[in-house]
């Protein structure tokens, strides 16, 4: 999964790759070097089914608008875009940190 996810991650955001079907994605597989026999049976396993409609449940459900956003304790939602340097040039990824960890306290998980 490890070397997967950064082949995934790069193919769509540095390469600009767009994988929006079943099918694309696994002719994408096969052309990156993973077996893709072993990734389609893995894919269209139930387990991973599954997994997928709750994370798609979830996210309806806590109305998360993209990625990387985190919810905390069902209550609040926080993404490294609400928390931008105060000139706006980029993330503070210290008052992003600084955020989670106060809603972690204040949802008393």
């Amino acid at each position: 999964l490890g070397s997967l996810h950064q082949k995934v991650y790069d193919a769509i955001h540095r390469d600009g790759v767009t994988l929006p079907t079943d099918e694309s994605i696994l002719a994408w597989v096969a052309k990156s070097g993973v077996d893709a026999k072993k990734f389609e049976k893995k894919y269209s396993s139930f387990g991973v089914g599954n997994k997928a409609r709750m994370a798609m449940q979830l996210t309806r459900k806590y109305r998360i608008p993209g990625t990387p956003y985190v919810t905390v304790g069902g209550k609040y939602l926080t993404g490294p875009s609400m928390t931008l340097r105060a000139d706006r040039s980029g993330i503070d990824s210290v008052k992003f940190i600084a955020t989670l960890n106060m809603l972690v306290e204040m949802s008393g998980k």
